[in-house]
């Protein structure tokens, strides 16, 4: 299962790039069944921990939608981190190590300044986290 949500958590950055808005969970599970090819696609809720648990997605907007039964809620809009990823490219330095491919996982380096394992550009020191968000 872990290397299943890996892979999800990879293709939820590059379809959050590509459509470039906030989007809810339900869309971005619409776009994952494209994308993917889904049998089963993730719930609601393992959905929301992976999107919740990673820095490269912002959820600070939210939209107002009517339920079924004609209650109205607020629900969580997620984008890119525009402060950490600039570009397509920033965002294969800022995935964790499980959510790289074997190859990329091979070259992957300790940072030395929060000491996760990240795939590194020759010319890097530290990760782009670090150099970007420092804490």
């Amino acid at each position: 299962m872990t290397a299943h949500n890996a892979r999800i958590r990879r293709e939820l950055i590059y379809i959050l790039w590509d459509v470039d808005e906030p989007l809810t969970k339900q869309e971005i599970t619409t776009h994952l069944e494209k994308r993917m090819k889904l049998i089963n696609a993730p719930s609601a809720i393992s959905l929301g921990t992976i999107l919740s648990r990673n820095p490269q997605v912002n959820s600070e907007k939210t939209v107002i939608i009517t339920t079924g039964d004609g209650r109205r809620r607020r629900v969580p809009q997620y984008e890119i981190n525009s402060e950490l990823i600039y570009e397509i490219e920033d965002i294969i330095f800022t995935l964790p190590y499980n959510a790289l491919t074997k190859k990329e996982q091979e070259s992957a380096v300790l940072c030395k300044g929060c000491g996760r394992r990240r795939y590194f550009d020759n010319d890097m020191d530290l990760c782009l986290q670090c150099t970007r968000l420092p804490k």
